[in-house]
């Protein structure tokens, strides 16, 4: 089963994650001229493990873009570009919704086509920005600015403090969106309305009974009263946090506050973006119907084989992909870009050009090095016993959820939205990718947890079972055992 997880994310859909990824191999649009040279960038699936590589030229180039942040003017283009990106990616999926697919056109199939993919484009065009190379300048600066504090574990605790956002982000307005609901009469329409206005909770997600079922369960089962807490003890949690920086800002130079708070406003921004991306054909989930209709297979095939040039041969032309193609696509799959040029191989030839590719890489420590996200309760060093959970989709998260015990350590290639539940029973966070402004990171700040992020290959080295350290200290994981 393919899982896209370009920087971030976390989503099978072949469709959707090669979207993502032209948006920065061909027009880049939306980030303002941030994407730079991705020669040597290999992303590759091989039975539902995602990857992604970058060439050393290129994440330079990405992180000398950053410098970008300097300027006031160039900030507020870019969140006011994500408002109105967003907007109108929201305004298509009503398009597709109000869509009768029994009796549309091939002309107007493909144009609603077009505008979901060229949105997508736009989306994550936009969402490279809060990348660790894209914020890269701004983390330096505020790390420049905290030097004087010449005290090492005073330092990470501060920086930590005054990139943690004071506004209330998606996951917690979810919280807050799922009290009002259960604590009124709902149906089964309500609970639908929820379900797609947090999008990202339901991922891979193509059965829309399927989640009724799972919404219906979380409801009755429950607490109001726990949640009302949890809503609370949210709410306090931020307004000390905004207390603690308005103490800590005025001892330090202006600048301090302007670069903490860009951080702050991309991790905010961040979540409403992934919340587009993530779980898009959950929106679309009639026009992907419709597609896998004609091409005469499921929709969970379609989403693992056909991207966007094979959809619109299938639109125009009636052409569909073999099936022996399929089936090499569902085992392995690469995409690679160099000379300008974007490669994809299926089966054994991608599984040849990934161990060319990455012979380089295959031996794997004992020892891995990410960045510090969340320092939690504990003084620099956690122990636990590890648990490796690749959420490809709603039902592998209901089995993961249960399970995940309490106290065990989560690996991950990256945290999602519903994954918080499981967040909580954890005693530290290993993740492969994300940086400062990540979901892991943000979330793990709010739960007080020890959280390592972008790490690279954790879920490749770690296996459930392992003893493994977390020291925040110096952001790294070792494997005891």
């Amino acid at each position: 089963m393919f899982k896209f997880s370009f920087c971030w994310g976390q989503t099978e859909s072949l469709l959707n994650g090669l979207a993502q990824e032209i948006s920065f191999y061909r027009k880049d649009p939306s980030t303002m001229g941030f994407a730079a040279n991705f020669n040597n960038h290999l992303q590759f699936w091989i039975n539902g493990m995602s990857n992604n590589y970058f060439g050393e030229d290129h994440l330079k180039a990405w992180r000398d873009a950053s410098e970008k942040h300097k300027s006031s003017e160039f900030v507020t283009k870019v969140f006011l570009e994500s408002k109105k990106i967003r907007q109108r990616y929201y305004k298509i999926i009503k398009d597709i919704e109000k869509t009768n697919f029994e009796k549309v056109s091939r002309k107007r199939l493909l144009k609603l086509f077009k505008d979901y993919y060229h949105s997508l484009v736009e989306i994550r065009g936009m969402f490279t920005i809060s990348a660790p190379n894209g914020t890269y300048y701004v983390e330096q600066q505020i790390k420049n600015l905290l030097f004087e504090i010449n005290d090492e574990k005073k330092e990470k605790e501060t920086y930590i403090l005054i990139i943690t956002p004071t506004k209330q982000d998606l996951i917690q307005r979810e919280k807050v969106g799922w009290l009002k609901l259960v604590s009124k009469k709902y149906n089964d329409k309500i609970l639908m309305q929820h379900a797609k206005k947090y999008a990202s909770f339901f991922f891979n997600t193509y059965d829309e009974k399927f989640v009724l079922d799972y919404l219906r369960n979380k409801a009755k089962e429950e607490s109001i009263h726990e949640l009302r807490d949890e809503v609370k003890k949210t709410y306090i949690h931020l307004n000390e946090i905004k207390n603690r920086q308005k103490n800590i800002f005025p001892k330090f130079d202006k600048k301090l506050r302007y670069y903490a708070q860009i951080l702050q406003k991309h991790a905010i921004d961040r979540f409403e973006l992934k919340n587009c991306w993530s779980g898009a054909e959950f929106l679309a989930l009639s026009l992907f119907k419709k597609l896998s209709g004609l091409a005469n297979i499921s929709i969970h095939d379609f989403m693992k084989s056909y991207y966007h040039e094979d959809i619109e041969r299938l639109i125009i032309k009636g052409i569909c992909l073999k099936k022996d193609e399929i089936t090499r696509r569902k085992i392995c799959f690469a995409c690679y870009f160099h000379d300008n040029k974007l490669l994809f191989k299926s089966g054994s030839e991608a599984e040849g050009l990934i161990k060319q590719l990455l012979r380089k890489r295959d031996s794997l420590t004992k020892e891995l090095k990410g960045m510090t996200a969340s320092s939690g309760n504990v003084k620099g060093i956690t122990k636990g016993t590890a648990r490796v959970v690749l959420v490809t989709d709603l039902a592998g998260f209901v089995k993961d959820l249960s399970e995940f015990k309490k106290g065990e350590i989560l690996v991950t290639t990256m945290t999602t939205p519903n994954m918080v539940v499981i967040m909580k029973k954890a005693s530290g966070i290993v993740t492969d990718e994300g940086g400062i402004c990540s979901h892991a990171a943000v979330i793990s700040r709010e739960l007080n947890l020890p959280c390592i992020v972008g790490t690279k290959d954790a879920t490749r080295t770690i296996k459930t079972g392992d003893i493994i350290e977390i020291d925040t200290s110096n952001g790294k994981v070792k494997i005891l055992g």
